[in-house]
């Protein structure tokens, strides 16, 4: 007699979730726990197996690998492990979030010139720093701050204004709602120098007032 068993219904309880395959003979269970599951059970484990402080410092361990600092870090990680890849619209994506979570609101890409000016120097410094080793100079924030240094040198952008600013994006490539005329599967030379092959990073609320070296400025 052979007798054929239903696989077992996915069940899902208030904070986490269970899934059970069956592969052959052997089950393959998947628990998927909440943020708040993991910490009250850290409590309980130390609780019963070394006592209450050490129970909360293990929370307290817990709390710091969480912790806003870490995720600002954990955001650098992702950056450079794109930037290694020479993976450059991922690695425009990681910067983008980077800079936000670095500005104090994660969920939001666009971020205005003041909070960009209020990102620490050595957070910027090592995001640029990122991308001009890995790009050999060519993109960048240290790469866009050369095409406007080279730009404000001619008579008709020096006094600035919306001009400098549409002939700055024209120059690096960023251009229409999306800041990009270029596909993103371009090698690195096609892209003029400067360019960034995705969406640009700053939303700014006053575009006439933005300009591509304010942190470079800021940090050199």
């Amino acid at each position: 007699m052979v007798i054929s068993r239903k696989p077992p219904e996915k069940h899902v309880n208030k904070g986490h979730e269970t899934k059970t395959k069956i592969n052959g003979d052997r089950n393959t269970t998947t628990i998927t726990i909440g943020a708040q599951q993991v910490k009250y059970a850290l409590i309980t484990i130390g609780t019963l197996c070394f006592g209450g402080a050490s129970a909360w410092g293990i929370v307290y361990i817990y709390n710091q690998l969480n912790s806003p600092e870490q995720k600002i870090e954990n955001l650098h990680s992702e950056h450079e492990k794109y930037l290694v890849a020479k993976n450059w619209p991922k690695a425009n994506e990681a910067m983008a979030k980077l800079y936000a979570a670095i500005a104090g609101h994660p969920k939001q890409l666009g971020i205005t010139e003041k909070e960009l000016l209020s990102i620490p120097c050595k957070d910027f410094n090592r995001i640029a720093e990122a991308w001009r080793r890995k790009s050999g100079d060519h993109l960048g924030p240290y790469a866009q701050h050369s095409v406007f240094v080279q730009l404000i040198k001619d008579p008709q952008y020096k006094s600035g204004g919306m001009k400098l600013f549409k002939a700055n994006m024209r120059a690096l490539g960023q251009d229409g709602a999306n800041y990009t005329r270029y596909p993103t599967n371009l090698s690195l030379e096609s892209l003029p120098k400067g360019a960034f092959p995705r969406r640009f990073y700053l939303k700014a609320r006053n575009t006439r007032n933005w300009r591509p070296n304010l942190l470079v400025d800021k940090c050199k």
